[in-house]
């Protein structure tokens, strides 16, 4: 079509879209949802990039980070990455010094040290608060990617610190929007009481609990350092520096030379932009099929649009419809009558387009504290693809033409002496085989789905056999990948919902057959309803889309929940701390561990020996150093993974797996044996057999394999079921008296201390305050994240935003297109509370059905779906389910009564 052909159109079009702003604005709104959303995504996902945040911890708005490795040339010459990839090997040790690392650099570059990073305990009365202190200068710009200065504080004095946020709100430090007056940190240890000055901010951890000071503070002179990095950097324990080259130095350049003489070089753009092949992400299976349901998913969203749009578009085709009788009686083809309306499906998705871009980054703009808060860091620099947002808008340009183009087909069909009366008349044959084509999609999406389902129950038979026993074995399972059926699966979805979309006004007309028994306002709701099929068949479609997604999620995510709950293995049980030597005697062990017991609420300590190979006096290592006691281990057979050849299976080390002593008595074989430990197990251990908690560790004999190929030894075993496996627990149990008749000595080692519910956390950092100022090593589990529930009352809550948005848009079109019917009730004396029970009955039958077929599809597709969810059972979200089918359609019906006016204008009706 040439320019003057589409010039009239787009005119007409114009000022339709002027003449009906409320309309126009509402279908402008809906195309730029979409476009908001992948707009504001973009610049989400650009902004907070992982490699980004990569760039911004380690150097900042540095050049580059210099580290001195002590090496005499790097492995495999310049790394621009070398801080953030770990592993790299030593080859001749040798002294560097900053003298020559300036020598090596371009005159001019400015050097400065990263901050260091000291372990640090802090005492308020009895209290004992476990965090870390940040030594820098909070005033240098090139420290400023670990530390800054938080609202209006000042850099530290030689006597003060600063505090981060969290930090200060956890010991009361923070009273009202900033420390509050005289506040002072004392080090566990020390007398002395340091002022806080003011709040920090680490940018890249926003909710980290840390100390900032001077490197010349009195606190950083009076506290000992537990750890050691001179850099903050990756974990690097060498000296790490930040570079400033001058304009115009070529970085890698200088990294090569850096490299020579043992120095690596990260830069900024090595970080942001890396080159080397393992940095890539390879198109595999799982990413073809994350790029496939992704792809469905929008395009799935993008027809919800799509259709309530269409709605609209349709309404407003049937207000115009006497216009367009005017252009097809004046000599209008009917290419011209399509021309028309697509004309106003162009301009209102450009319109939408423009408005969902600016959206978008309004939103990401204007809600920065909270994208900070959820991605716990500040935004590095905004940054947003150029070409991505484009075809976002785009997609939304598209979006308004496809609103526009069954109305505009619908409009070129009308016959002339139609159009001028006013009718716009729909063919019977084209709804029935619209519904005939429905239930075909929709029951071959149904067949497509249960294949699917089948195939994968088949391939996840094995690891759902595996993932129950994971609890007590102890063995961390991969699912086996099926993407085939996956795909088979997601597509039959894409199927069943296309055809519930052209099923869905056949659905009203047949329950319409059924409105003669029901009361007046739900009768005429009812009749309406099957009356203005186009405009209720694709606002109840859209409805059944949005509900389907979130019941699918919804389903899929409580399903992840359970099965990752099934496959966690905690290193200890709850309220448990695992003590260690460490560096210091078992004697010094001891000792701490009942001092912990005794501090923390019910707590006891109970020491868990092991037996150990006794050593001969005057033996060496492979390395030439003394020998030393080494604790037995349980050795398995060769088969320990359930799930059939060539399937991803990872277990523990059971090659390390760890004996200990039991005794009949012994409270440690309770905590370790559980439920489990029975009068057979009592009597199994006092015969001198090995009790074991993985089956797996037997061989066909029932015989447990125990040492190494130097003192091995085979005994008897017995499996005790029921335990809760733990990753830092023993693998087995054997008796004092079976270890030392197999020529066993008895050593130390490690001790468990328990402790109950009324313990604090506080509590817990002073007990494990303790074990560090000994010099051993504790550990403790601190549970599962408990915050999931708060994902489906999100998803329950989107879903009831969508259907609202869906039934209003429907109720508002109702009552537009229904003007006059409203005005004719109002005039033959229906009270006002008729109207809102009208408004309300249409909002229950649209919302309702749409919600019960969103439920049903989305609990079908997510039965079929089920094995990829990695949980043996198909776990239902019910409460998620009666707040999406029961609760929003009730919701709904309340707003739409709420929102209808009593009183209404009469208007004048032609016909």
């Amino acid at each position: 079509m040439t320019a003057s052909g589409w010039r009239p159109v787009l005119r007409i079009a114009r000022r339709t879209v002027l003449r009906s702003p409320a309309r126009s604005l509402l279908i402008a709104i809906l195309v730029a949802l979409p476009v908001a959303g992948a707009t504001f995504a973009d610049v989400i996902a650009s902004s907070f990039d992982a490699t980004r945040l990569e760039a911004q911890r380690i150097v900042g708005s540095a050049d580059g980070a210099v580290t001195l490795t002590g090496l005499d040339r790097l492995p495999g010459g310049y790394d621009p990455r070398w801080l953030s990839d770990s592993g790299q090997p030593s080859e001749g040790p040798r002294k560097q010094t900053t003298s020559e690392l300036a020598t090596l650099l371009p005159k001019g570059t400015r050097v400065v040290a990263v901050p260091r990073e000291r372990a640090l305990t802090l005492r308020e009365g009895e209290r004992i608060v476990r965090t870390e202190m940040l030594i820098g200068d909070v005033d240098e710009p090139l420290d400023q990617n670990v530390m800054r200065l938080d609202g209006g504080a000042r850099a530290p004095r030689a006597g003060e610190v600063l505090v981060t946020r969290r930090l200060g709100e956890r010991m009361g430090l923070v009273d009202g929007g900033g420390v509050r007056p005289g506040a002072t940190i004392t080090p566990a240890g020390g007398h002395t009481g340091y002022r806080v000055a003011g709040l920090a901010v680490d940018p890249v951890c926003l909710s980290c609990e840390q100390v900032v000071a001077a490197p010349a503070a009195a606190i950083v002179r009076a506290t000992r350092s537990v750890r050691q990095p001179d850099g903050n950097t990756a974990g690097a324990s060498d000296p790490t520096y930040l570079v400033d080259l001058p304009d115009g130095a070529d970085a890698d350049a200088v990294g090569r030379t850096l490299a020579a003489h043992g120095i690596a070089l990260t830069t900024r753009d090595g970080l942001l932009h890396p080159t080397d092949s393992g940095s890539r992400l390879s198109l595999n299976a799982d990413a073809i099929r994350t790029g496939a349901l992704v792809a469905v998913i929008v395009a799935l969203g993008l027809l919800e649009v799509v259709l309530l749009a269409g709605t609209a578009f349709a309404v407003g085709a049937r207000r115009q419809v006497r216009e367009l009788g005017l252009v097809a009686a004046g000599g209008g083809s009917p290419r011209d009558v399509r021309r028309i309306v697509l004309a106003q499906g162009l301009v209102l998705g450009a319109i939408g387009a423009v408005l969902g871009v600016a959206a978008g980054f309004a939103i990401a703009f204007a809600g920065r504290p909270l994208w900070e808060s959820l991605a716990d860091a500040r935004v590095p620099g905004w940054s947003f693809g150029p070409y991505e947002i484009a075809g976002a808008a785009l997609v939304g340009l598209l979006s308004g033409l496809a609103a526009a183009l069954v109305p505009a087909i619908g409009a070129a069909r009308m016959r002339p002496v139609n159009a001028l009366a006013g009718r716009f008349r729909a063919g019977a044959g084209v709804r029935r085989r619209n519904g005939l084509a429905g239930a075909g999609l929709v029951l071959l999406g149904i067949a497509g789905g249960l294949l699917g389902a089948h195939r994968l129950a088949a391939d996840f038979a094995a690891y759902d056999r595996a993932v129950l026993q994971v609890k007590l074995t102890g063995r961390f399972l991969t699912a086996p990948s099926s993407d085939g059926a996956v795909t088979l699966v997601i597509a039959s979805a894409a199927l069943a919902v296309v055809g519930l979309v052209l099923l869905a006004p056949n659905l009203i007309g047949w329950i319409s057959r059924v409105g003669g028994r029901l009361p007046l306002s739900a009768r005429l709701a009812v009749r309406d309803a099957e009356r203005q099929r186009h405009r209720t068949g694709p606002a109840t479609s859209a409805i059944v889309i949005a509900v389907t997604g979130s019941v699918v999620l919804a389903f899929l995510l409580a399903g992840r929940f359970h099965g990752d709950e099934l496959r966690d293995v905690p290193a200890l049980p709850r309220h448990t701390i695992a003590v260690t030597p460490g560096d210091t005697s078992t004697r010094a062990m001891a000792t701490v561990a009942q001092r912990m017991a005794a501090e923390l609420p019910g707590g006891r300590h109970l020491a868990l020996d092991v037996p150990v190979i006794p050593v001969r006096a005057g033996a060496r290592d492979a390395g030439g150093g003394p020998a030393v006691a080494q604790p037995l281990a349980v050795q398995p057979p060769p088969r320990t993974c359930p799930l059939p050849d060539g399937d991803p299976c990872l277990g523990l080390d059971y090659g390390s797996a760890s004996l200990a002593i039991g005794a009949a008595d012994d409270a440690v074989t309770r905590l370790v044996a559980g439920p489990g430990f029975d009068a057979p197990a009592r009597a199994a251990l006092a015969a001198g057999e090995v009790l074991v908690l993985d089956a797996a560790l037997l061989d066909d004999r029932g015989r447990v394999r125990i040492g190494d190929d130097r003192v091995p030894a085979m005994l008897a075993g017995h499996l005790v079921r029921g335990q809760r496996a733990y990753g830092n627990l023993p693998a087995g149990l054997i008796s004092a008296a079976a270890a030392r008749a197999h020529g066993w000595r008895i050593g130390a080692g490690s001790v468990l201390v328990t402790y109950g519910d009324r313990a604090s956390r506080d509590d817990v950092d002073a007990a494990v305050n303790m074990s560090d100022e000994a010099g051993t090593s504790a550990i403790y589990d601190d549970g599962p994240d408990r915050r999931r529930n708060v994902v489906l009352l999100i998803l329950a809550g989107a879903a009831a935003i969508m259907t609202l948005i869906g039934v209003a848009i429907s109720i508002a079109l109702s009552a537009a297109e229904g003007r006059a019917d409203m005005a004719t009730l109002a005039a033959v004396g229906a009270p006002p509370q008729r109207r809102r029970a009208l408004m309300a009955s249409q909002a229950l039958l649209v919302g309702g059905l749409g919600c019960v077929l969103g439920v049903a599809l989305g609990t079908f597709v997510a039965y079929t779906a089920r094995a990829t969810t990695l949980s043996p059972t198909f776990v239902v979200p019910w409460a998620n389910l009666a707040a999406t089918g029961i609760g929003v359609p009730l919701l709904a019906a309340l707003v739409a009564a709420l929102c209808t006016r009593g009183r209404l204008a009469l208007v004048r009706r032609a016909d």
